[in-house]
């Protein structure tokens, strides 16, 4: 069973939990929704077993979580975005969810995603590390490449608004967003390493290749990435954003 800690930052009303697995992050989602929303909820997670998300797209579930087993990975699906991400220790999940009472939940879903970015923008520039934005050009160029690769089924393929690239171009951070009548939901990914882009490939298609085209399409990480000091100013930022816009 993974383990789950929470601190409370009373100044703010942020609470902040930290989850250990994919399973476990959308058990906390679903029960924060069916609770409600009243204030501003966090969750950092670390994704100690590696596992596949489907967003709402989806693909033949049953096949999947058979081949997902075979090479160690779980299945899970989440209520937020369409494309599928592969979780494990590559990546650093986050999930922000917001009251509708709260300002920054009455922004539109496109300026949610770039407040949302920016801040990820603004921490990782703290720690040394370049990222760039997406704009139109970058959305149309990244989407286009993913669709002629047939690989905008996957997540860290296509970008969008809000989404940040690495130096090099490759996206870096992904972002999803769910709005219910319980309140707003932002979710974030951002690769720390070298993804293992082959094996999602085989889970959902039953297709092996030695080299993925989302080695184009992704960044390969951060190399020296201080985890938790990253997200020890991330929940700094987000905290300040809160307080202020509230």
């Amino acid at each position: 069973m993974s383990a789950l800690r929470g601190d409370s930052h009373a100044e703010t009303g942020l609470f902040v939990a930290q989850l250990q697995c994919a399973h476990a992050e959308q058990a906390w989602i679903k029960e924060q929704l069916a609770a409600g929303i009243e204030v501003p909820q966090l969750a950092l997670v670390e994704y100690l077993r590696p596992a596949l998300i489907y967003g709402r797209r989806g693909g033949d579930e049953e096949a999947a979580r058979r081949r997902a087993g075979e090479l160690g990975y779980g299945l899970s699906r989440r209520s937020s975005g369409g494309g599928a991400v592969l979780t494990g220790s590559w990546l650093l999940g986050v999930e922000l969810l917001l009251p509708h009472t709260h300002a920054l939940a009455q922004l539109s879903p496109v300026e949610s995603f770039r407040w949302f970015g920016r801040c990820w923008q603004h921490v990782l520039r703290e720690q040394g590390y370049a990222s760039r934005l997406a704009d139109a050009a970058s959305i149309a160029t990244h989407n286009a490449a993913a669709q002629a690769a047939a690989l905008d089924w996957i997540c860290f393929a296509g970008l969008g608004h809000g989404e940040l690239l690495d130096t090099e171009g490759r996206k870096l951070l992904g972002l999803a967003q769910y709005r219910g009548r319980a309140g707003v939901l932002l979710s974030a990914g951002l690769l720390l390493a070298a993804t293992p882009w082959e094996d999602l490939e085989w889970i959902h298609l039953g297709q092996r290749t030695l080299c993925s085209t989302m080695q184009q399409q992704a960044s390969a990480g951060l190399a020296g990435l201080q985890r938790d000091l990253l997200c020890q100013h991330l929940v700094q930022t987000l905290q300040t954003d809160l307080a202020s816009a509230s």
